[in-house]
This record gives structure tokens, sequence and C-alpha cells, in this order.
């Protein structure tokens, strides 16, 4: 009975560790893909409507029909949702200027395009991560910055981070409608805690229903490099 019993714990244990390796491997390959796309949006889609644009403003000087300054609008506006996008799947300055910086530029960018007040309370430096920590935590940020612009109907968000000698902790903040603790979590937040797990911390989600929502993540500084 008690080999049957070992041989069931190291079958869990096994399936447990196969199954974490497994979704490693998939946010592995959903971060490379975005960097991908990122990549391609930014030199390909980004230079022909750049080149589009060039074609337009020579025609727009021996033309003043109004067809081309809707044209040249429309292509500006092209321009620019590329450019928020590419930033959105894969942040360059999140390799040139590491995480600090990369955070403030995206908040600064967001709270430009919603209108949500952005507010940073990050110490400097920070520790320095390797690339998988520090995508990790980039993207649990953008995660919920997205979700509060879907769903919170939020007038400010705030990102607190914090660090010891032992641990990292992340949180951002938002003053919106929030949810009722039984709520069901989705996909994103499911995701977070995934990329929280596989950095060996947890996260936790506090919020009442118009009291805001808070999302805490901590993981132990042996990330750090």
């Amino acid at each position: 009975m008690n080999g049957t019993r070992r041989k069931r714990t190291s079958s869990v244990r096994s399936s447990s560790v196969s199954d974490a390796s497994l979704s490693a491997k998939i946010l592995e390959a959903q971060d490379n893909e975005r960097r991908r796309i990122s990549r391609e949006l930014h030199d390909s889609v980004g230079q022909s409507l750049t080149a589009a644009k060039f074609a337009l403003g020579k025609l727009k000087q021996k033309f003043t029909d109004a067809d081309l300054d809707e044209a040249d609008q429309r292509v500006d506006e092209a321009l620019n949702e590329v450019r928020t996008v590419s930033h959105l799947l894969h942040p360059a300055s999140l390799e040139l200027l590491g995480l600090r910086s990369s955070i403030q530029s995206y908040a600064e960018g967001y709270e430009q395009r919603t209108g949500i007040k952005t507010s940073l309370e990050i110490p400097d430096p920070l520790p320095k991560f390797d690339d998988v920590t520090r995508t990790a935590l980039f993207r649990i940020i953008q995660e919920c910055f997205t979700n509060v612009h879907k769903h919170a109907k939020a007038s400010a968000i705030t990102i607190r981070i914090s660090f010891s000698a032992e641990q990292f902790r992340l949180e951002v903040a938002d003053d919106g409608l929030g949810f009722q603790s039984d709520a069901r979590e989705g996909v994103g937040i499911r995701g977070m805690r995934e990329r929280v797990r596989e950095l060996g911390g947890t996260l936790f989600v506090e919020s009442g229903e118009n009291l805001g929502s808070s999302v805490i993540a901590t993981i132990p500084l042996n990330r750090a490099t």
C-alpha cells in the first residue's frame, strides 16, 4: 500500500513539473512571437506607411485636393497605430534602456493615449534582472494597464515598486470600479499569475466593488543578476 502511495505521489509531482515546464515554454513562445510581430510591424509596415506619406507630401505640392489631405491624415493615424501596437507587443526600450526607463516611457504614453493619470513610485536604481524576469515584470504591468483601460473606468493608476535583500515587490493599483471578491478570474489575471509563478513568486489581487483594485506581485531576489 505504501509503495502504491509513493508511486502516486511521484506521479503527481512529475505531472506538476511537466505542466510547469510546458507553461514556461508557452509563455516564452508567446514573447518570442510578440517580438517577431513587433519588429515586422516596425520594419515593414511602418516603413511602407512612411514611404506612402512621403509620396503624398510630394503630390500635395502639386495639388490642393481635399482628398489628399484626408489621405495624409489617414496615413498619420495608421502610422501612430502601428507604432502603438509595435510598442505594446514588444517595447524596444526594454532591451535598450532597462526596466525602469521602459516603465516610465510606457506609463507616459498610456496617459497620453487614454487620459488616465499615471503615478510612479520606483526606486533608482532597480535590481538588475535577467531578460526573462525583466520581460515578465513588464508584461504584468502591461496587462494591468490594459485591464484598467478596458474594464475599470478608472481615473488614475499607480505603480509602486520596492525591494529588500530577499524580495522584490511590484504593485499596480487603480481607483476604478473594482470587482467582487468572488468574481471569476479572467485570462489576463491567470496569465499574470503564471508568469509570477514561473519566477518563483506569488501574485495577489485585492479589490472591492467601487473600491478600486491592486495587483501585487512578489518574487525572490535571487532572480537578480
